[in-house]
């Protein structure tokens, strides 16, 4: 049995979203508002089904200093020593995140 394009589309776009909202979610939760508020907008695009929302979302992986992949989430001093386990899982579910989103994302992007 042959499963239909269009299925895998709305699967990874579904999966973009899930994963979008997350990650609003944890920016949120560790004082990275205007990330958060970025996330929100790629995911309101994505309901209007706005053409741009998929390279607004790409747009901010590419770059140098300052791009999305450079994002550190969480405070901390640091003073040499190990970075506190909270930080360290935070930015470890950020970078997976990252990652599906980045994914999904360039997968939709080809195919619609």
């Amino acid at each position: 049995m042959t499963v239909p394009a269009g299925a895998h589309v709305h699967d990874r776009l579904r999966e973009l979203k899930t994963a979008l909202e997350e990650m609003e979610d944890l920016l949120r939760q560790n004082d990275a508002g205007n990330w958060a508020d970025w996330i929100r907008q790629v995911l309101e695009g994505l309901e209007r089904r706005d053409a741009d929302a998929l390279e607004n979302l790409l747009g901010r992986y590419r770059g140098g200093m300052g791009s999305f992949n450079d994002l550190v989430v969480g405070e901390f001093s640091w003073s040499g020593g190990p970075v506190p386990a909270a930080v360290r899982r935070a930015n470890d579910r950020l970078n997976e995140l990252r990652d599906r989103c980045y994914s999904a994302a360039t997968y939709l992007r080809d195919r619609l």
